[in-house]
């Protein structure tokens, strides 16, 4: 998958698009495909701090998105909605 990530703390410059691995789906998870994330104030104090992993990967904080056709296997996807909001 993509991601805006990071390698070091700085300006908006530091950050670019790169490719990531793709998340697991655990038994009870459900994976949700991120359409478009938008970057909030805590993105900005951690990119202007020393990242806790790298690269750092800027989170999906605020999220409205489809879901993807994976859950896990003891997930029951007939009651999960096909649109989630995440915060």
């Amino acid at each position: 998958m993509k991601a805006a990530v990071y390698e070091n703390p700085g300006p908006p410059t530091v950050l670019r698009y790169a490719d990531v691995p793709d998340p697991v789906c655990g038994p009870d998870d459900v994976l949700i495909a991120v359409e478009a994330i938008s970057i909030e104030g805590g993105d900005l104090i951690n990119r202007r701090s020393t990242p806790q992993q790298s690269p750092w990967i800027v989170s999906p904080t605020r999220i409205c998105s489809k879901l993807s056709p994976f859950t896990g296997s003891r997930a029951i996807a007939s009651r999960i909605p096909r649109t989630v909001c995440s915060s």
